[in-house]
């Protein structure tokens, strides 16, 4: 039981960092400058699109 609960808590554990980098990604002021800020823009656009927290988590 107690392999069980220590299993829950790292998927809430995961799921707690997986919502906060959503919103901070999702409302961030992000500007595009070179290639190098490519894969960021990618990240953006891609959390912009998607709806709601559910959608990004299926990725």
């Amino acid at each position: 039981m107690l392999h069980v609960r220590a299993l829950n808590q790292n998927i809430d554990d995961t799921r707690t960092d997986m919502f906060k980098d959503y919103l901070t990604t999702k409302f961030s002021d992000f500007h595009y400058h070179n290639m190098a800020d490519y894969d960021k823009l990618k990240k953006v656009l891609d959390v912009r699109r998607k709806r709601n927290l559910a959608m990004y988590a299926r990725i």
